[in-house]
């Protein structure tokens, strides 16, 4: 995304203005559609499909019809895309753009990692030129130094994400362990509050059956007094 970003603000990206678009302002200049090609060395999680391709469709929104003229305004902002899945690329290179797209194809690795063993007959005419490009960068000096040094970076850099997760793995356990003894603690808590609140009320039927009982008692001598009062022998 930043790269884009770059692209379309980049003031070089810009070609002198169609005479009929700007026949007020003949030197003024207008931005270069951009396409964008991304190739990548991983697949996409839904789709196994080679080759992606993102079109745009501008529509009237009220209307559902396809606007029939481009937009430089539209243009200018927006672009089309391709999406190569270099580990779906097709051993039977069942298209012409197959046939081009395997001096990228990572199962002809041969040897050393940056080398490709690729047969130039099976690459149309067409597209050789690309291929006859890539061995003369791979024979520089100063190419070959400089994948060696990516390799160094990128060797570097997987050393540290496997740090950053063995420590985030680190934490994460920690963390776990502390969330099982806080549990272990709440849960004893619980438990404690449990038998305190057991005891609370066998205390509270305790005192509940002597208060009848004094009751009954009270209410006996209650009643003693009044045979007594009445001259009524209580034996």
């Amino acid at each position: 995304r930043r790269y884009l970003g770059s692209q379309y603000k980049d003031p070089k990206n810009v070609e002198p203005a169609a005479t009929g678009l700007d026949a007020d302002h003949p030197g003024r200049k207008k931005a270069l559609p951009i396409v964008t090609i991304y190739f990548l060395g991983h697949a996409l999680a839904h789709t196994d499909a080679a080759v992606i391709r993102v079109s745009r469709e501008c529509r009237d929104l009220v209307t559902g019809e396809a606007l029939k003229e481009k937009e430089y305004f539209i243009e200018s902002l927006t672009h089309d895309s391709y999406i190569v899945q270099i580990p779906h690329l097709h051993p039977e290179r069942r298209s012409e753009l197959e046939q081009m797209l395997q001096v990228f194809d990572q199962k002809n690795i041969h040897g050393d990692k940056h080398l490709l063993e690729i047969d130039e007959n099976q690459v149309p005419e067409v597209y050789r030129p690309i291929l006859r490009r890539l061995q003369r960068a791979i024979a520089e000096k100063e190419m070959a130094y400089a994948m060696d040094v990516e390799d160094e970076i990128l060797a570097d850099m997987q050393e540290l994400e496997r740090g950053i997760e063995r420590e985030r793995a680190e934490k994460e356990r920690a963390l776990a362990e502390k969330e099982h003894e806080r549990s272990e603690k709440e849960r004893e808590r619980a438990e404690k509050e449990r038998e305190r609140s057991e005891k609370e009320h066998a205390l509270a039927e305790k005192a509940y059956a002597l208060a009848g009982q004094e009751r009954e008692r009270i209410e006996k001598e209650r009643l003693l007094q009044l045979l007594k009062q009445a001259g009524i022998d209580s034996a």
